[in-house]
């Protein structure tokens, strides 16, 4: 009796608590090669569902699809693939597409290697992810994906039902909120504490530009040489002895 007492309590807490109870699966690319995988609300990609390391001497791809009238938005976890040096992906990588890439003359998006990615927003609900590893140095990735909607392109839009909005204008869906996850980019608050119910039109924060004059404003020391002078700076400019260029005497202090 006491047992079910105190799981009825901390279910009711949980359920008050508003903590989401979305699951999150990890979908393995090993396993899918050249197949399409149906991408839910929110998720993993890795190479294998266990997260473990990727294998020596793969190459091969998978094509993910969102929902239809929704795009992708990839963040990147935790990722540890071979580089051959900084900036330079000859070893291990991923070739990341917008939509479907199936030719050796597709562009990717973007190359990924090393430990650093950031974000990716796609313009298409699919995507094509090219994995290739050489026989040596095995690595991992973690990839979390969301399929959302971008409405913060417009000035008074608001997310449709069963989405709720991000700072940014991110749309997720109401189903995220809450779960520890941030899903509406690393660059944005995490939708852990902001997220607006549908309705709520998006306003774009105003940004502040730097009113830099057209010319330097300079000062010149000898001008100055009382003590407790105070010289108010602007925004940019010149500290030199005096208007001419000359040298300093020797007897100042």
């Amino acid at each position: 009796m006491e047992s079910i007492v105190a799981c009825f309590f901390l279910l009711f807490a949980v359920l008050w608590s508003g903590v989401s109870s979305f699951n999150y699966e990890t979908i393995g690319m090993h396993g899918n090669a050249d197949q399409t995988v149906t991408l839910q609300e929110a998720g993993y990609i890795s190479w294998n569902s266990e997260n473990s390391n990727y294998y020596n001497n793969h190459d091969f791809q998978v094509y993910f699809e969102a929902p239809v009238g929704k795009r992708i938005l990839l963040t990147f976890q935790d990722i540890d693939i071979e580089e051959s040096s900084p900036q330079h992906c000859n070893f291990d990588r991923l070739k990341i597409y917008d939509g479907i890439a199936n030719t050796s003359f597709a562009v990717p998006k973007s190359v990924v290697c090393g430990r650093t990615e950031p974000d990716l927003i796609f313009t298409s609900n699919v995507i094509t992810i090219r994995f290739k590893s050489d026989g040596s140095v095995q690595g991992h990735f973690k990839l979390l994906y969301t399929s959302a909607v971008f409405n913060y392109s417009s000035d008074g839009s608001s997310c449709p039902a069963g989405t709720c909005m991000c700072t940014n204008g991110l749309c997720i869906s109401t189903e995220l909120p809450g779960d520890g996850v941030n899903n509406c980019g690393s660059t944005d608050v995490s939708d852990e504490t902001v997220c607006y119910t549908p309705g709520h039109v998006y306003t774009p924060q105003p940004t502040v530009q730097s009113a830099f004059p057209e010319d330097y404003t300079d000062i010149f020391m000898n001008e100055h040489c009382w003590d407790g002078d105070n010289v108010q700076l602007g925004y940019s400019g010149y500290i030199q002895w005096d208007r001419f260029g000359r040298e300093w005497g020797r007897h100042l202090s």
